[in-house]
């Protein structure tokens, strides 16, 4: 929703059965709406007290509120506690605001679309931040997170592209779900110690982030955390982490063998401590040409290298899953090889979906299942080699070659020797059921 949606909608709510209390201050039901920036009239109409202790009549800030009068910096009094959904979204004329100490929950776009905030620090005792709460407030360029915010809403800090400076103070544990989604200026974050969860979505698409630290503390890292974070370099993990460990630019969690997150110059530990690729793994490294699997790794997680620039890949025989969309959208790739002897056995659906260079794939005698679209929209693939006649290929998900307008040469040995040529541009629909 635009801005100007926004403000016709706030007022809009605001004036239904209003009864003006003072100039610019509405009052549906029980419900107040500030529509202007005066604090003198806000104590003339007597809802709030020279104290602070009451504000609204139950400490919530406005539930809605047109933006047009409402310019300048905003101090908030002590006594509030809440600021209710929506309460300042899309004052874009706001060039500062000074939340009180009192201050517990911050609701659900109490200030996105705020263009012309500079700077947010969130007060100590704030433990709620909703969905969306600063959301594209595109000039925002520093952050304070008070230590004992617990409950996230999405997306709360996401597009603020100006942010370059995060603060996240020592007693703090969690880094919400997606809160500085493509903070594209964000180029350092220092997690504290005291962090043991980093949600889903946390830094994704933070594309100038270059480095990441993982402290002793943090025990949970969901593996969409950094997602698409494409400028990072370097990863290293405290030496005291009990769950994880950093090898060679690699996030491991350690007890499942399982590479959690890589970058740029990651590589692949070939000594026995990664046997899994995680899902999402590489997928924050759209600009990697080039990796090794090495011999150990016996899966590939959804999304694992989805994106990347590779323009070939050899899959190691130990493997025996490729997940899904392990290797979509990879645009480059041009050869997809399986080592002899492979254990391969399920390739998952859409795992290699849009690879649009891909031109020839000869899938493994042991290969059991192919998924749903597993080579979909590949719009070069012309020959597609099924196996020997010792192929275990017993079900083939439906459409597994959607959309592969030049496909035209499908030979399948299995126990019937069927070996078929079909038209140019056929569609491929349940064809290998």
């Amino acid at each position: 929703m635009d801005k100007e949606s926004i403000k016709d909608n706030n007022l809009q709510a605001a004036r239904q059965q209003e009864q003006t209390i003072a100039p610019g201050l509405y009052k549906t039901g029980s419900v107040f709406s500030c529509l202007i920036a005066s604090w003198d009239e806000l104590l003339a109409a007597n809802v709030v007290s020279e104290e602070g202790h009451a504000f609204f009549g139950n400490g919530i800030c406005p539930t809605y509120k047109a933006t047009s009068a409402l310019a300048g910096d905003l101090v908030l009094p002590e006594g509030i506690t809440e600021l209710a959904d929506y309460a300042y979204s899309a004052c874009d004329r706001l060039t500062g605001i000074i939340l009180p100490q009192s201050l517990t929950s911050i609701g659900k776009s109490a200030f996105d679309y705020c263009d012309g905030l500079t700077e947010v620090i969130i007060p100590d005792n704030v433990t709620s931040i909703g969905e969306s709460a600063f959301a594209e407030s595109i000039h925002i360029e520093k952050v304070t997170l008070g230590p004992n915010v617990t409950r996230f809403g999405n997306f709360a800090f996401a597009d603020c592209v100006g942010i370059t400076n995060v603060d996240i103070k020592e007693g703090a544990t969690l880094i919400g779900p997606w809160l500085f989604y493509k903070c594209e200026s964000l180029a350092e974050i220092n997690i504290p110690s005291t962090i043991t969860t980093i949600c889903e979505g946390a830094f994704g698409s933070c594309w100038r982030l270059n480095s990441i630290n993982i402290p002793a503390s943090t025990t949970t890292i969901n593996p969409r955390a950094f997602v698409a974070c494409e400028g990072v370099t370097s990863i290293t993990v405290d030496v005291n982490n009990p769950v994880y460990h950093g090898k060679n630019n690699c996030l491991i969690r350690t007890s499942g063998k399982t590479l959690v997150l890589a970058c740029a110059n990651s590589v692949i530990p070939d000594d026995g401590s990664v046997t899994k690729i995680g899902d999402y793994a590489f997928c924050t490294t759209s600009e990697t040409s080039s990796i090794t699997i090495p011999n150990g790794v016996i899966s590939i997680g959804e999304g694992a290298f989805s994106y990347c620039k590779l323009a070939g890949v050899t899959i190691p025989n130990s493997v025996s899953i490729i997940g899904a969309y392990a290797f979509s959208s990879c645009y480059n790739l041009e050869t997809v090889t399986f080592q002899e002897n492979s254990k391969l056995i399920v390739i998952g659906e859409a795992a290699f979906i849009d690879c649009t260079a891909l031109t020839t794939i000869e899938i493994p005698d042991s290969v059991v299942v192919l998924e749903r679209n597993a080579f979909g929209a590949c719009s070069k693939l012309s020959t597609v080699l099924l196996g020997t006649e010792d192929s275990q290929l017993v079900f083939g998900g439906d459409s597994a070659f959607c959309s592969c307008q030049r496909l035209s040469t499908l030979k399948f040995a299995g126990s019937g020797g069927e070996e078929l040529a079909i038209p140019l541009g056929a569609n491929w629909h349940n064809m290998l059921r």
